[in-house]
């Protein structure tokens, strides 16, 4: 693969991870933000952009693929699940810090389990992945019902609706669909059907519950089959968006280098530090400190919101530049 695509794909994760800082701007701070009940910026936003993440993720992740099962699960703890929960635990301390100062309740537990949720999805994405391509060896239908079942029995972590897209970025990678003369058409095909999908498209984010397989056995007549469809059509539209913007950037940037490109792509090489740190100075301090209601939600999703966006964007990478200096900070909160 050559430097270019390398950079190509580099701001593809810098554009992804400039999205989760809008949409966290947008739920944060903006009061009663809800589920996004009429906010279409911060709708439109989380209809793909942890897709995107994850289908990136899933385009590189042949080679980890091809190690063995242990070798993966080693690999990806180190990578992906220690720093996670280190950065959970920090939630935890932020958050405590933050109610002695200003008051209030948090439940410490499910901070630390189930934020900074990201990275430890796509640690079951990778272990999930590699248990879907050695049963497939013998049998596609076996893998599918096989995965099918696992993710319905708990939704960890939103598993259920990012390990379509993970799988689907294999798939791109794994079928060099980014060199196949017919690319440009597949990505205006799935803008075409992204669009599509998008008009119904509910102003309530929080009606797309996954299935959940366990309530349909114990109680097929009460529990519909309705929360499977809307699963289905979540995920289509997360994969459908993801991909036209994966491949309209990719299409843009794979023959085009600067000094520009080369810095932005520099920065977006930091994507998981970025997300972590966000996670704190964003979602908790800022989300403290900070309120925008006495603006109007157009001027703060499409002023405000992004200037924000990028502030914390920048901030955020010097952080992760200055924790990389340091061995054991690098280890335990990068993961490298």
């Amino acid at each position: 693969m050559s430097n270019r695509r390398i950079l190509a794909f580099d701001i593809i994760k810098l554009f992804a991870i400039f999205l989760v800082l809008w949409g966290h701007c947008m739920q944060s701070l903006y009061p009663v933000i809800g589920c996004g009940r009429n906010k279409p910026v911060f709708l439109y936003i989380y209809s793909f952009h942890m897709p995107l993440f994850m289908m990136v993720s899933g385009y590189f992740s042949p080679s980890a693929m091809k190690l063995s099962f242990a070798e993966i699960l080693q690999k990806k703890v180190k990578q992906l699940i220690v720093p996670a929960f280190v950065v959970s635990g920090l939630c935890v301390v932020t958050e405590y810090g933050i109610c002695k100062l200003w008051g209030g309740t948090m439940n410490y537990f499910e901070t630390f389990i189930y934020d900074i949720w990201f990275p430890k999805s796509l640690f079951l994405c990778f272990l999930l992945g590699a248990l879907f391509f050695r049963i497939r060896s013998y049998s596609l239908w076996l893998a599918l019902v096989f995965i099918f079942i696992v993710i319905h029995v708990r939704n960890f972590w939103g598993i259920a609706e990012m390990l379509p897209s993970f799988l689907f970025g294999y798939y791109i990678h794994n079928r060099k669909l980014c060199d196949n003369r017919l690319f440009l058409i597949y990505v205006a095909s799935s803008c075409l059907i992204y669009l599509f999908l998008l008009q119904f498209w509910s102003d309530d984010y929080g009606t797309y519950i996954p299935f959940q397989l366990h309530k349909w056995i114990m109680h097929p007549s009460t529990y519909s089959m309705l929360g499977l469809e809307k699963e289905l059509y979540r995920v289509s539209v997360g994969i459908t968006g993801a991909f036209f913007v994966f491949g309209i950037l990719y299409i843009l940037l794979n023959n085009h280098h600067s000094v520009i490109i080369a810095r932005l792509a520099h920065i977006g090489q930091e994507t998981l530090g970025i997300y972590f740190l966000q996670a704190i100075i964003l979602e908790r301090i800022l989300k403290k400190v900070c309120t925008f209601g006495a603006y109007d939600i157009n001027s703060f999703s499409f002023i405000i919101a992004p200037i924000v966006s990028g502030i914390v964007l920048i901030l955020s990478f010097g952080i992760v530049k200055l924790i990389r200096k340091n061995y054991y900070l690098s280890t335990y909160f990068l993961g490298k």
